[in-house]
């Protein structure tokens, strides 16, 4: 049998179809506002606030915890804007089917936070890892978004992931002490992004 550790990071690579490629998170609206936007800037925000306080935790608590359901309704509340809501169970279910045909798997949940921690606890993974990966993964997506809207290219791509290991590490960090009940993010520019995305008059990405 495969490592599943390989098999995670397989399913985790943001050139692998399983939802994420489709989608910018907001990204490509921000471009749009404003094309000077401070890419890194940008991501470490992201790590510190919709990772560290929101994501990393519900990955957390979905690899901890037997109601994936619950968890999967906190999701709806701690995502405001449809368009957020969306994608992540557009990923969360693509994430899932893939998992599930490396290893069968069945749970309730949609939220991609809620499966990914679910199909760490089921394949048996170190939660540390898991959370590095998760968190590392939504950095070269969002890079990736990035590059395909061409502003920037593949070797400014590297540097930034490289750059920004240190940011992914402390998220992960931070992570633990967001208990339960202090779990969610404040990102109101980020919010109204997604809530324009849709109106665009063109765009490449669904969010």
């Amino acid at each position: 049998m495969a490592n599943p550790l390989l098999d995670l990071l397989q399913l985790a690579d943001s050139a692998f179809p399983s939802g994420g490629y489709a989608h910018s998170m907001g990204l490509e609206t921000l471009y749009i506002w404003g094309g000077d936007l401070d890419l890194e800037a940008h991501l470490r925000f992201v790590l510190s606030n919709s990772m560290a306080r929101l994501e990393l935790p519900v990955v957390r608590e979905a690899y901890l915890s037997e109601d994936l359901a619950e968890l999967d309704a906190l999701m709806n509340t701690l995502l405001p804007v449809a368009e957020q809501r969306t994608a992540s169970r557009s990923v969360g279910r693509s994430f899932l089917r893939a998992a599930a045909r490396i290893r069968p798997l069945d749970t309730p949940a949609e939220h991609h936070a809620v499966v990914f921690g679910a199909v760490l606890n089921t394949w048996g993974l170190e939660l540390d890892d898991g959370l590095d990966v998760y968190a590392f993964q939504a950095v070269r997506q969002q890079l990736s978004a990035a590059q395909r809207l061409g502003k920037i290219g593949q070797s400014t791509m590297h540097d930034l992931l490289d750059r920004l290991k240190p940011a992914v590490s402390a998220a992960v960090a931070e992570s633990w002490t967001v208990a339960r009940d202090q779990i969610g993010g404040f990102a109101p520019l980020l919010d109204l992004a997604g809530m324009a995305h849709a109106h665009q008059d063109g765009r490449l990405f669904q969010s």
